[in-house]
């Protein structure tokens, strides 16, 4: 389905393709909670 609508061979190619682009979003959004979560426990323990 989401192969054939961006032109892969496979389900696999797509796979490998997005999941090589989205791993940076996946780390900048990890890094953006651990940020909030830290600033959000030391507000608390205040």
């Amino acid at each position: 389905m989401m192969h054939e609508m961006f032109g892969c061979s496979s389900i696999n190619v797509t796979a490998d393709v997005y999941a090589h682009v989205l791993a940076p979003a996946k780390d900048d959004a990890a890094a953006a909670m651990d940020r909030a979560l830290a600033s959000n426990l030391s507000d608390a323990a205040r």
